[in-house]
């Protein structure tokens, strides 16, 4: 049996319930060992005081969730329940089990109806349409009883499908307090929601929220080393942009007596930085523009694009003005090695094709590269430390 869940006890009084994804594989209905296995796990900590319950989940299995609240109700701990991303559906069900509910500020509840597939004549189907209706009045009941509202009012709420926000659902009764200062990382691929690194499909739901990316655009600015992306970003950046600058990480993270293995690991380290900026982008931080300068737009980099609004600006200087440039730069060091880099650039992409930054390492470059990178930890760290902190 595939668990949906997973019970911890970090202190002796205390134990943790993690609901993540999907609640329920197949169908509780008629199943009696589930459930029994699920009170069995819980029951395993022992006489916990305290159960924290996480929950980011987009629902799932009507029953199996109706059963988890009945198991988690009983328990005599004082149960904490912390929404980390999304509680929606029958998950939003289990989160009214917690004595207290509280939400970090950007999660989200939904509740809507209960609604299944079904095939048959009329008979059939007005059978599934009655079971439909004595479950909507269970959920409206355990709504009502938790926020004491009206039921009359929650079964608007669920015919509605209504999404809260933290702050509303604490407003309407859903939850007890918003946890300030912690926020989830929240985005809109497509049709699927990302929270919290928990991937949700928002085609089966009626009204999705809108959840707006960080930034209005993304500009990939690329060409080769001194082609003049770096003036181009600062002439063209406002107040709150960001700027990816992948060749002055590089100089930054390089000497003039660093071998290609060394150059080789600033380059993944370099990437790893850019996929944090590019997680930014995705989350609901208030930045305008990004500017991502680059070497080439690879596949790799546009499928991490992917849901943005994205823009790719080539720069037009040849490779005799990068060269002149590159030697009137008094402040950069190795200038054979940039040179050689600029040179491979227009080998590479009098047409299309890849960087050589991009292409498969060659078999003999591991072992060094492995030795090399640990040279370069301390400072990926403070490069990491500073941009979390910003």
């Amino acid at each position: 049996m595939k668990k949906f869940w997973n019970f911890n006890k970090p202190e002796p009084n205390r134990g943790e319930l993690m609901l993540y994804g999907e609640i329920a594989e197949t169908s509780w209905w008629g199943d009696e060992v589930t459930p029994k296995q699920f009170k069995a796990d819980l029951d395993a900590l022992g006489d916990v005081n305290q159960l924290d319950i996480y929950i980011n989940s987009g629902g799932g299995d009507v029953f199996a969730g109706v059963a988890i609240y009945n198991i988690l109700k009983r328990n005599p701990a004082k149960k904490t329940v912390h929404v980390d991303g999304l509680a929606a559906s029958i998950a939003s069900v289990i989160a009214m089990a917690g004595d207290e509910i509280v939400m970090a500020e950007n999660a989200m509840m939904m509740i809507h109806e209960a609604w299944t597939y079904a095939s048959g004549n009329k008979r059939e189907i007005r059978k599934v349409a009655d079971e439909l209706e004595r479950i909507d009045g269970m959920l409206i009941g355990t709504y009502a009883a938790r926020t004491d509202g009206e039921e009359e009012d929650i079964s608007a709420m669920l015919e509605a499908e209504t999404w809260m926000t933290a702050a509303e659902a604490v407003e309407k009764g859903f939850a007890d307090r918003v946890e300030t200062g912690l926020k989830v990382a929240a985005s809109v691929r497509g049709h699927t929601l990302v929270m919290n690194g928990q991937k949700f499909d928002l085609s089966r739901y009626q009204h999705p929220p809108e959840i707006k990316n960080a930034v209005e655009s993304v500009e990939v600015v690329y060409g080769p080393p001194c082609s003049g992306k770096s003036t181009y970003a600062r002439e063209n950046m406002g107040e709150n942009d960001i700027v990816y600058d992948y060749d002055r990480l590089i100089h930054a993270m390089t000497t003039q007596e660093n071998r290609s293995a060394e150059k080789t690991a600033a380059h993944e380290i370099a990437l790893g930085i850019r996929g944090l900026i590019i997680a930014r982008a995705h989350e609901e931080t208030p930045v305008k523009k990004a500017f991502i300068l680059t070497r080439w737009p690879t596949d790799n980099l546009r499928a991490q694009l992917e849901g943005l609004t994205v823009t790719e600006t080539r720069m037009e200087a040849d490779e005799a003005t990068c060269l002149a440039r590159l030697e009137a730069d008094e402040e950069r060091v190795d200038k054979p090695a940039w040179a050689e880099i600029i040179r491979k650039w227009f080998a590479d992409h009098g047409g299309e094709g890849q960087p050589v930054a991009d292409k498969t390492r060659p078999e003999g470059q591991r072992g060094a590269l492995m030795e090399q990178r640990k040279k370069f930890d301390a400072m990926r760290r403070k490069i990491l430390q500073v941009y979390e902190e910003e």
